[in-house]
């Protein structure tokens, strides 16, 4: 009761600092929890939120679940923190193979891969995330990465049609730069800028 009177002034006075205490006295268990996780990520509180996901996740050790694994990932991801995130992806991925199926725990999961450098792993959540037909962002992404992983001239050339046919999109230029800032070509890449 102590921590739902916590939380319940916090929220009545706009006191984060009330709502986190009153997080740590009751949470893992209560229906609040993951309420006040989201409100603290919601509201910027990204840091705060990790800290409570993580929290969370060593509380119940191995009784957690798909949701505490998710809301540890979403949060760690909004925090800038992709290895936290990357990490609760493979744990997603081993204990609960189902819900790695989940679009928005893919999307989040290629991202997190490609901030860590784990560039075959991107790749191959990017293509399974991908509408058909792609949306030339998605084609270009796919094309960038294939690009870093090999040296691929064809996607190179991919970028390079993309880019000039979308020059307003800022995915598309910032793949296609990504790839001509390894190639050195100059002319390219003040063009490009």
């Amino acid at each position: 009761l102590l921590s739902e009177a916590y939380v319940a002034l916090g929220a009545a006075a706009h006191d984060p600092l009330l709502e986190r205490e009153g997080f740590y006295l009751g949470c893992p268990g209560r229906p609040f929890c993951a309420d006040i996780l989201n409100r603290f990520m919601n509201g910027g509180r990204t840091e705060d939120a990790k800290r409570m996901a993580l929290y969370v996740r060593e509380k119940k050790g191995t009784a957690r679940n798909a949701d505490d694994l998710k809301l540890v990932m979403l949060s760690s991801y909004r925090n800038g923190d992709h290895s936290n995130c990357f990490f609760a992806f493979k744990e997603i991925q081993q204990f609960f193979p189902a819900v790695a199926q989940d679009n928005e725990v893919l999307r989040t999961a290629a991202i997190c891969c490609e901030k860590e450098n784990y560039l075959e792993e991107a790749l191959a959540l990017y293509e399974k995330i991908a509408a058909t037909p792609r949306t030339p962002e998605q084609a270009a992404k796919i094309a960038e990465i294939r690009y870093l992983l090999s040296r691929d001239a064809q996607s190179a050339q991919e970028l390079k049609a993309l880019a000039e046919k979308y020059p307003d999109s800022a995915t598309i230029l910032n793949a296609h730069l990504s790839v001509l800032l390894r190639t050195d070509n100059r002319p390219e890449i003040q063009r490009a800028l």
